[in-house]
């Protein structure tokens, strides 16, 4: 069942009509009209919770009729990758660490900052794949 129908059939069942529920979420009818006739597919956020209040059904509900679940479930996944990069990066950074054990601390130094202009400079374009 797609989101319109879901709405529309639990106002229905609380013999409400479109501008009755429209006054108890704080929308407009024509609002409520287009969500539930389909033409507003992607409908924002705090509106969607408003008619889950005024329905008095749990967000996730409304949420899981909608492509936000997907949105959301997308932002998840590219925050988790971030953090396994993030991890990547300072595992790299310790191997490097390790790698420069063996140098004069001149030498040292002067690798790090030759590493540092390259990120500077934008030489090193390293970024994780999608």
């Amino acid at each position: 069942m797609e989101l319109g129908e879901f709405i529309k059939r639990v106002r229905l069942q609380k013999g409400w009509m479109v501008k009755d529920l429209a006054e108890k979420c704080g929308l407009s009818a024509s609002q409520i009209s287009r969500i539930e006739n389909g033409h507003s597919t992607e409908p924002r956020l705090e509106n969607l919770r408003a008619i889950a209040r005024a329905l008095d059904v749990p967000e996730e509900v409304l949420l899981s009729k909608t492509r936000i679940n997907d949105y959301i479930h997308d932002q998840e996944k590219k925050e988790n990758k971030r953090k396994e990069f993030d991890e990547e990066i300072v595992v790299d950074a310790y191997e490097i660490l390790e790698m420069l054990k063996p140098f004069t601390k001149k030498d040292q130094l002067e690798l790090v900052q030759a590493i540092k202009w390259m990120i500077r400079g934008r030489k090193l374009n390293y970024r994780p794949k999608d």
